[in-house]
């Protein structure tokens, strides 16, 4: 059998052209083993046919639902044996724009493109294309002062600042960020302040410049083909769905990485005034990405709120199977079957997984 990523895919009958053969097929197969994850459901044939993309990246950004997002794009990947271009680490750029030496050749490739990234890395296009060439590509943005707030409790800012015995240390952050930022050591200080737009590639030395601000948002506007939105978050998934020609099995989910209600920093309309002029450059680029995303579900058409509610009812589904809701454990499994195995695995375990089949396949583990 030809492999999917290389000939006709074709699942349950509904045609799909494969973008590298440019093949049609319409044959009773199982894609892949991630059409067993969930195939006890119902799905909707595709009226026409779509084409994978050739390539995907998907620039994660901090605190933002990205882990999940991510999760659901290396589930994807996996099962149809793409290869991932990965880090030494679980991160591949934190602070630096992603170089060619941050991203791992596997000796057995020789030389040959990945067909995916989902790991962090600073946006640098020229890099990226070097290693997924024509890629489609895809990025999440979160409403700037919740993005900021989980920021500086995940990563635990407020312990360089010295603020840890504050009884609110964001709102004592936000008394006067510019002595924080200048004068204190912190762990991740650049996700401080336009943490998005600096994942996706932005120079802090230009946080006060507006018009370079504007060019930086309508350079991304041009290269990406589609922002998601964390506080819409399956209606992102709807759109993603129809940008990468997925199924609705291939967007269930269960969330990654939500915090507990005493791990959050209360935010008062004051505290959000201070925080919308600290991180003004991510207000621009949030607010332009939430106009563009509302325009492309205009776009999409009537049957909109229909495919959301539908994949919404299977989704629930998946958690009532999988997930036991009277558990004081966030999204604690009562069923360990494989689905529910694998739609829990984070993106981190996704990784290590990753990296030993891609050693198994090509050499050397990372």
């Amino acid at each position: 059998m030809v492999p999917l990523h290389k000939a006709a895919e074709s699942c349950r009958g509904r045609t799909y052209i494969s973008p590298q053969s440019g093949i049609s097929s319409k044959q009773n197969i199982s894609c892949s083993p991630s059409s067993n994850i969930i195939s006890d459901y119902n799905r909707v044939e595709r009226e026409t046919p779509c084409t994978h993309p050739k390539r995907i990246v998907f620039l994660k950004t901090h605190k933002t639902a990205s882990s999940t997002t991510a999760s659901i794009l290396q589930r994807f990947g996996f099962s149809r044996n793409w290869t991932f271009a990965v880090g030494k680490g679980h991160v591949i750029a934190r602070s630096n724009l992603i170089r060619p030496s941050d991203i791992y050749e596997y000796p057995g490739m020789g030389g040959k493109t990945f067909d995916i990234l989902t790991n962090h890395a600073r946006y640098n296009r020229e890099t990226l294309e070097m290693f997924l060439p024509g890629a489609t590509y895809v990025t999440i943005l979160r409403k700037p002062e919740d993005q900021l707030e989980s920021a500086f409790s995940y990563f635990g800012m407020y312990r360089g600042m010295q603020l840890k015995s504050s009884k609110n240390p964001l709102k004592s952050f936000m008394e006067d960020p510019y002595y924080y930022y200048k004068e204190k050591h912190y762990f991740n200080k650049e996700r401080s302040r336009n943490g998005q737009l600096y994942d996706l590639g932005f120079d802090h030395r230009d946080d006060e410049n507006e018009t370079r601000i504007n060019m930086k948002i309508d350079q991304l506007d041009k290269e990406f083909d589609l922002v998601m939105i964390t506080e819409y978050f399956d209606e992102s998934l709807i759109l993603l769905k129809k940008q990468l020609c997925l199924d609705y099995d291939d967007i269930v989910y269960i969330s990654k990485g939500v915090r507990r209600e005493n791990m959050r920093f209360e935010k008062n309309e004051d505290i959000v005034k201070k925080m919308k002029r600290w991180n003004h450059g991510d207000y621009l680029l949030y607010q332009h990405f939430n106009e563009t995303f509302w325009k492309k579900i205009k776009d999409y058409g009537p049957s909109f709120e229909d495919d959301k509610n539908r994949f919404r009812r299977l989704n629930e589904k998946v958690l009532s199977e999988c997930v036991d809701r009277n558990s004081k454990i966030k999204f604690y499994l009562k069923n360990n079957t494989e689905k529910c195995e694998t739609l829990r695995r984070s993106d981190a375990d996704f990784t290590k997984l990753i990296k030993k089949s891609m050693a198994a396949r090509f050499g050397k583990h990372v």
